[in-house]
């Protein structure tokens, strides 16, 4: 038996279904409509056979094109800039169809220029309304923009991770060519602090983390500690430093180490205040822990 909640849900999972079907089905129309109204008046422009391949070719891939975009602007429809940016582009897309088309066969038929790009306005129309239907409320939608940037943030810091570790890789390389070898350096950058820390197996309330890379410290803060270092591709030695807190905390820990941060990365460089400070809370928090070893 249905109950009064899930009725709604169906109802509105419905709509959702049948305005996909009709959007897609309009795009899709459109599309073949492009092909067979444009498509032979464009052929007569072509002087020879590459030519006639070459432009066949490009008009069909603009309408092909468009379609994709639709499509990508379908899965990435809660990525609002990405989405807008798509949808701009397939815009320009089928104006620039529309128009090369209706100027191909104005001096034949203008009529079915016009009928076209009237069918490419409806069917954008009810696209906007496609995409609308699935949007999140405004509320919603501001909680998945902060993770949609978390994400992204991984991925930039991901990214420099792997660059400085390619020129790392090339500078050891030139370097072993003179006859300097790096990594007796980098195995002192690396080394284990003093304590090592017992990392949780599962989810634990937020702590900010001080994970050692080289020469560079990141400063973050978490829930899953053991996950985020494997996120990093490092190792649980690499972890120089836990303090209780959470994003207020990380939040004075950037403000109070700013000078040494590379770029808008949470990455810090391993020198100076912040460098004697990981020492001192490391060297104090050991201290404490003597008795229970003893």
């Amino acid at each position: 038996m249905t109950s009064p909640e899930s009725s709604p849900n169906n109802q509105r999972q419905s709509g959702e279904k049948v305005t996909a079907v009709l959007a897609w089905l309009l795009a899709v129309l459109i599309a073949v409509m492009e092909g067979g109204v444009f498509l032979p008046e464009v052929v007569k422009y072509g002087t020879g056979m590459f030519d006639t391949v070459s432009l066949v070719g490009s008009f069909a891939m603009m309408i092909v094109s468009w379609l994709t975009l639709l499509g990508s602007e379908q899965v990435n429809r809660h990525e609002r800039d990405q989405a807008r940016q798509i949808r701009r582009t397939g815009y320009a897309i089928q104006l620039l169809v529309v128009s090369a088309g209706t100027a191909s066969c104005w001096h034949k038929s203008p009529w079915s220029g016009i009928v076209v790009g009237f069918m490419v306005v409806m069917s954008m129309v009810t696209w906007h309304g496609y995409m609308d239907s699935l949007a999140l409320h405004p509320e919603d939608q501001k909680v998945l923009d902060d993770i949609i940037e978390q994400k992204r943030a991984r991925e930039r810091e991901r990214l420099i991770e792997e660059q400085r570790q390619r020129r790392a890789a090339q500078l050891a390389e030139a370097a072993a060519r003179y006859g300097y070898d790096l990594a007796e350096d980098q195995v002192r950058d690396e080394s284990p602090p003093s304590i090592r820390w017992e990392i949780p197996a599962r989810k634990h309330p937020s702590l900010v983390y001080f994970i050692r890379n080289g020469n560079r410290v990141k400063i973050g803060t978490t829930t899953d500690l053991r996950r985020r270092i494997r996120t990093l591709a490092l190792r649980p030695e690499h972890v120089v430093l836990i303090e209780r807190g959470g994003r207020e905390l990380e939040r004075e820990f950037h403000e109070r180490f700013a000078k040494y941060r590379d770029g808008k990365t949470e990455w810090f460089r391993d020198v100076g205040a912040l460098s004697e400070y990981i020492a001192e809370r490391v060297e104090a928090i050991r201290q404490r822990q003597k008795p229970s070893e003893g």
